[in-house]
């Protein structure tokens, strides 16, 4: 076998120039893993290019982007005490102190425009009683709500809820030290909190830094778990604690480099990359498992570590580069995705699976070679243990009921496949959070005791300056009237409020409501005394853009609504055309809008990149087996592991979303790694076999050569898939039973589906039989 002897002498006889190649490169790789930045904006879970995210961009121009920390704070007595306003009045003094907040808003000095003395200004909202500041009295604060609706912020219909709103100086807004900062607003709330009061905190600075929190977390998390559960699966497997640590420095020395990858291509760590620390180790550790069972398999007749090294990489050298192969070009399919995360992810991890071979073919067999040759009671000891029962006992029942195998294993698939249409799609940034983390569970509390943080954003373009006319505020007071029928909105934010609450102060009691709808002058006079100071003109920003061409509506959701979100879009986009009757455009946005557009992305990544991942892994396969028959029966055990990923989302209520998207792509490039070293030895046998053999003595044998080695990589990427259920994050934890499944399955698949199919199916018989057809009948 001159071909495959080719490189492996080089890596063993050049090994200490390679390991010296590897630790100067892995030592200048150090300062580019320390530069490794994570994502404070976010904008990696955005596709900038679509067309949704241009409508949103256009939006955040024409008024703006109003983010703020949102503080509520609930006391079952009532927010309207003397003791409970001055609590308030002090948090907000304190936290007006932090040198990054630029400015607070609470009960206590917001202002409001209304009549005091029969004179017309900005007053505070708090009136003062027997020397004590005091809210007013119920019908003339409702009467403020309904005019002025960014008061649903600071106080609940219900006054037993205060909220207190914190903007943050722009330089700030994405710092590394947001959560520092979010930590000491929440010291000086706890600080000035009433006793028996509760609180929580919300925003999009909240959301965006708990995201960036869960990323590193995960990525340490499972890096470490990952790292632990490989080194102890390793020491069972191989019953040598050297060896075990042979494996961590390797996969240690590739997820190094593939830090360095993202820094070097300013790949930030996010919700999907954090993944990468566990995923390498997981993957890299399997060509480390086979040099492994091959060197101590080697061992046992090559009393010679050198030549055991060489017989080891030359008996799985070709099938290890070929399973990095396919493993990458599966991920690579996923970088169609036009979401930067996803892509990546892909990206990283394609790379990063070379990496790791590269790394695992190089510095293994050197350090197998510096440990002392393997004792006879070592290899006793691995081939009684639990694992080589197991395999024992399945061999026996898939060689004695192979189509009761087959079959079982095609029924299987249907069950599962018949799942497929019950999958639903989440790409909302909340649903990378568990249930039970802080950010989800305080921004409950504020939606069920303050108000819905969540909204869509409603704008209506018609011509210049028509929003200054009767007929165009008629257009807006029947498309608030239509949306707020809505069963799944909450409320509408739109400036009629506004200029009905302002009409009503300079018309007095008794005027005509309806007066704003007939009456231009009227309606210039309201929005002329709004546009009078400061504040007033920023209100108006919100509604109007500077030509009055366009109107802003906020319709903000409610916290219980359980229909998906693109249900709630749709619902809206169709009432309010309805509602305008085609007399502008009407166009629905805000973040809500454009995570819900990805949904129909997530699902094409899904189908394409498996689409993908199916042709090229087969056309690698077919390379490898110098067969094209050889490589279509290579994918009948790639079917078990994708039916079970569509069929755990499906009857399980599984997510698609920008994590679990990888699944199916990523099922059938580690599926088949097991499959490659599979054929690869049966290919061998049969081109071995002595004349009169069978095929099934030839399965038999290449049973026994690789389902250890099998079984061993299957249960190190199990454990790795499982350990994703102890971080943080949600996707990540479906990605993990996901994963987890689809290995399981696919070991079945190689150790019982395939060998059953070839033994049932007599044309799969035919095709391998005619490998050699002299020798094996």
């Amino acid at each position: 076998m001159p071909g495959k002897a080719r490189y492996t002498p080089i890596l063993v006889d050049y090994r200490r120039w390679l390991v010296l190649l590897v630790v100067v490169v892995s030592a200048a790789m150090i300062p580019l893993v320390l530069r490794l930045e994570l994502d404070r904006t976010l904008k990696s879970a955005f596709v900038t290019s679509s067309p949704a995210y241009g409508v949103y961009k256009q939006f955040l121009g024409d008024f703006g982007a109003d983010e703020f920390i949102l503080v509520a704070i609930k006391e079952d007595g009532g927010v309207g005490s003397p003791g409970f306003l001055e609590s308030i009045k002090k948090m907000t003094a304190k936290i007006e102190e932090i040198p990054e907040v630029d400015r607070v808003l609470d009960l206590s000095n917001v202002k409001v425009f209304q009549e005091r003395k029969g004179i017309f200004g900005s007053y505070p909202l708090l009136v003062n009683k027997d020397g004590a500041q005091a809210l007013p009295d119920r019908d003339g604060l409702e009467r403020i709500r309904n005019g002025l609706r960014f008061l649903d912020y600071l106080i609940s219909p219900d006054r037993k809820t205060a909220g207190i709103m914190i903007w943050l100086q722009n330089k700030w807004k994405f710092s590394p030290e947001m959560a520092d900062i979010q930590e000491r607003i929440s010291h000086v709330v706890a600080d000035c909190l009433p006793r028996h009061a509760e609180f929580g905190i919300a925003g999009a600075p909240v959301i965006r830094q708990h995201a960036q929190n869960v990323a590193v977390h995960t990525a340490i998390l499972y890096g470490i778990l990952c790292t632990l559960i490989t080194s102890l699966a390793s020491l069972y497997i191989f019953k040598n604690l050297k060896v075990a640590a042979i494996q961590t420095v390797v996969i240690g020395v590739a997820v190094e480099w593939c830090l360095a990858l993202m820094s070097a291509c300013s790949i930030p760590l996010n919700s999907t990359t954090s993944l990468v620390f566990g995923l390498i180790l997981m993957i890299s550790v399997s060509t480390v498992i086979h040099i492994v069972t091959h060197y101590y398999q080697a061992s046992s007749t090559e009393p010679d570590k050198i030549m055991a090294a060489k017989t080891a990489l030359r008996e799985i050298g070709r099938p290890s580069l070929m399973c990095a192969a396919t493993t990458s070009v599966a991920f690579a399919t996923v970088m169609i995705s036009t979401i930067p995360m996803v892509q990546q992810l892909g990206f990283v991890m394609a790379v990063g699976v070379m990496i790791g071979f590269v790394t695992s073919i190089i510095l293994t067999p050197a350090f197998l070679i510096v440990l002392k040759p393997v004792n006879q009671r070592t290899q006793v000891r691995t081939r009684t243990d639990s694992i080589h029962r197991a395999l024992t006992w399945l061999e026996r029942f898939v060689f004695t009921y192979p189509k009761h195998s087959a079959v079982g294993g095609i029924v299987f698939c249907l069950l599962m496949f018949a799942g497929s249409p019950l999958i639903r799609i989440d790409t909302q940034l909340l649903g990378l959070f568990t249930q039970t983390s802080r950010v989800v569970t305080d921004l409950k509390f504020v939606e069920r005791n303050l108000a819905p943080t969540r909204s869509l954003e409603v704008v209506v373009e018609a011509g210049d300056k028509a929003f200054k006319t009767p007929e165009a505020l008629k257009k807006v007071a029947e498309l608030q009237k239509r949306l707020e029928a809505l069963p799944d909105i909450a409320s509408v934010d739109s400036p009629l409020s506004l200029l009905q609450y302002m009409d009503s102060l300079l018309s007095g009691p008794g005027s005509n409501p309806g007066r704003l709808f007939t009456d231009g002058k009227v309606l210039r006079q309201a929005l002329s005394v709004v546009s009078f100071s400061s504040d007033g003109k920023a209100l108006l920003s919100r509604y109007f853009d500077s030509s009055y061409s366009k109107v802003h509506l906020t319709a903000r959701i409610k916290a219980s609504v359980t229909t998906p979100m693109g249900g709630i879009i749709s619902s809206v986009e169709r009432t309010g055309n309805e509602a305008i009757g085609g007399w502008g455009k009407l166009v629905v946005t805000g973040e809500q809008v454009v995570f819900a557009a990805q949904a129909t992305e997530v699902v094409d990544s899904q189908v394409t990149s498996v689409i993908l991942a199916f042709i090229s892994v087969t056309l690698l396969l077919m390379i490898q087996m110098r067969s094209v028959a050889l490589g279509l029966i290579s994918l009948i055990p790639n079917i078990p592991p994708v039916a079970v990923i569509f069929g755990m989302m499906g009857w399980l209520g599984i997510p698609l979303d920008n994590v679990t998207v990888f699944a199916a792509a990523i099922a059938i490039g580690l599926a088949v790694d097991d499959t490659i070293h599979y054929l690869t030895q049966i290919r061998r046998e049969i081109r071995d076999a002595a004349p009169g053999q069978t095929i099934e003595g030839c399965i038999r044998r290449s049973y026994e050569t690789t389902a250890r080695a099998m079984m061993s990589t299957s249960v190190v990427l199990v454990l790795g898939f499982l350990m994703l259920c102890f971080t943080p994050t949600r996707p990540a934890i479906y990605f993990g039973f996901l994963g987890a499944g689809a290995v399981v399955v696919a070991l079945l698949g190689d150790l019982v589906f395939m060998p059953a199919m070839i033994l049932s199916l007599r044309f799969v018989r035919d095709a391998l039989g005619k490998k050699v057809p002299a020798k094996v009948p």
